[in-house]
C-alpha cells in the first residue's frame, strides 16, 4: 500500500520533514476560489455565469484544499455560510471579470419567497438552485466547468468548518 500515493519511504521521510499536514486545524486565513459554468438567463435569453463549485485553500499550499457546492447548508434559503461568504467576498469588481451577477435575496415563484440566490449578469434576474445543482452535474461531465482563475484571502470561521479536517501530504521541494 502506498499512503497518499508516494513510496513508504518516501512517506515516512515527508512525514518526519512536516510534510504531511492537517487542514484546517481551526478558523484562520485561508483562500476561496469558484468554479464556473455558462447558461443562458431564462429571462433574458443571454450568456451568464453561475458559481457551481466553491473551493477553499490553505492560505500558502495549492494542494490543500477542499470543496463545497454553491447550497451547501441550505437550498433556497439564507441560511448557508457558503452563500453568506460568497455575496459578502465577491464585489462587483471581483464579479466583473468572472461574468458573475450579484449574489442577494431575490423573490422565487416556485419557493413561494426571498432567497439568497445568483442572478444574470445582464438583467439580474434569478438563477434558481435547482437549475444550477443540475448545471453542476451537466458542467463536469461535459468538460464546461471553468476552473477557480482568482482566489480571495478569507478568515475560514466555524460555520465553514464542518466538512472536517483532512490529512494532506505537500509534495518535495525539489533542492536547488
Amino acid at each position: 500500500m502506498r499512503p497518499f500515493g508516494v513510496p513508504l519511504a518516501e512517506f515516512v521521510r515527508g512525514a518526519l520533514s512536516s510534510r504531511l499536514v492537517i487542514w484546517p486545524k481551526g478558523p484562520g486565513p485561508a483562500r476561496l476560489g469558484v468554479t464556473t459554468a455558462g447558461l443562458t438567463c431564462w429571462r433574458c435569453k443571454r450568456d451568464t455565469q453561475v458559481i457551481v463549485t466553491v473551493h477553499v485553500a490553505h492560505p500558502r499550499h495549492d494542494e490543500v484544499c477542499f470543496s463545497l457546492s454553491w447550497d451547501e447548508g441550505g437550498v433556497w434559503g439564507d441560511g448557508s455560510p457558503v452563500k453568506q461568504l460568497l455575496a459578502r467576498l465577491l464585489t462587483p469588481e471581483v464579479r466583473g471579470p468572472l461574468n458573475l451577477g450579484a449574489i442577494k435575496p431575490r423573490f422565487s415563484k416556485t419557493v413561494g419567497g426571498m432567497y439568497l440566490s445568483q442572478g444574470c449578469t445582464r438583467c439580474d434576474a434569478l438563477q434558481g438552485d435547482y437549475f444550477i445543482m443540475e448545471l453542476r452535474h451537466e458542467a463536469f461531465y461535459d468538460g464546461q466547468a471553468r476552473a477557480p482563475s482568482v482566489w480571495l484571502p478569507f478568515t475560514l470561521d466555524q460555520s465553514l468548518l464542518q466538512t472536517g479536517q483532512e490529512w494532506h501530504f505537500l509534495p518535495a521541494v525539489p533542492s536547488s
